[in-house]
């Protein structure tokens, strides 16, 4: 499975994962702009459905994942809300250093956007 990698200076690229992670932070940020950023996610859904999407990326200190948690479809089948509705975000890792890197890399995609 292909995840992304965020380098030391926000770049990011291609990375296979290693590892589990747990709640560290939160973002607020639209689906189709994670997408642009880190690709398609890395796995859709979780065994408990849970979580509908997740990224899973190598920060340059560890992983970390990005991840819906409890409000898709796949949750509450008629309240829940589709991918591309999903707007509230978790931020996984083992340490919170994981949450600055990925709000660089939505910081460096909106500056670019924003040019």
């Amino acid at each position: 499975m292909i995840t992304k990698e965020i380098t030391g200076e926000g770049e990011v690229r291609d990375y296979y994962p290693e590892g589990g992670t747990s709640f560290r932070g939160a973002i607020e940020e639209k689906y189709e702009n994670l997408v642009a950023i880190f690709g398609e996610p890395s796995r859709e859904g979780s065994g408990d459905n849970k979580v509908q999407c997740q990224w899973i990326i190598m920060t340059p200190t560890e992983v970390a994942t990005i991840y819906n948690w409890k409000d898709g479809k796949n949750y509450d089948e008629e309240n829940g809300l589709e991918n591309e509705d999903i707007t509230d975000w978790h931020i996984g890792g083992r340490e919170t250093t994981v949450v600055g890197y990925i709000k660089m890399a939505i910081a460096k995609y909106h500056e670019e956007i924003n040019k």
